[in-house]
Parts: structure tokens; sequence; C-alpha cells
């Protein structure tokens, strides 16, 4: 999960002045596409793994973490 962005965000925007500030909303749209994502390809890996494609342990654990990625995406929507 991702650490509370307000902190980091509230300085980076003192910082960086109105030009260049980070809209929260914005910020939270690619946390979400970003993990989501991740959650796809997790689950494509494991896939060629099951398929036998690719015989990975690599694979294969990061398939076993697709869970996880989907909690997170669940706990960022609004």
């Amino acid at each position: 999960m991702f650490p509370e962005p307000d902190p980091l965000v509230a300085a980076y925007n003192a910082e960086a002045g109105p030009d260049l500030a980070i809209d929260p909303v914005r910020l939270r749209w690619w946390q979400v596409a970003g993990t989501w994502t991740w959650a796809v390809m997790s689950a494509m890996l494991a896939r060629r793994h099951l398929d036998g494609w690719i015989q990975s342990l690599e694979h294969a654990t990061i398939g076993r973490r697709v869970c996880e990625s989907e909690w997170d995406v669940l706990e960022l929507l609004p």
C-alpha cells in the first residue's frame, strides 16, 4: 500500500509553487491505474507459468500476489 500522500504532497506543493502543484485527485488516479496495471501484469505472469509457457518459480510467486494488488485498488477507490 502507498504511504499517506498528504504530507508529501503538501511539502512538494509548498516548494514547487502553483504552476507545478500536484493535484491530489490526479495523484489518486495514477495510483489506482498503476496498481491495477501491476495486478494485471502479475496475473499474466501467473497464467504463463500455469499454462506451461514458462516454468518459473518467480512467475508463480508473483501470481500469488494478485490478490494483494486487488485489495490495494479497493482501498484506493473512494
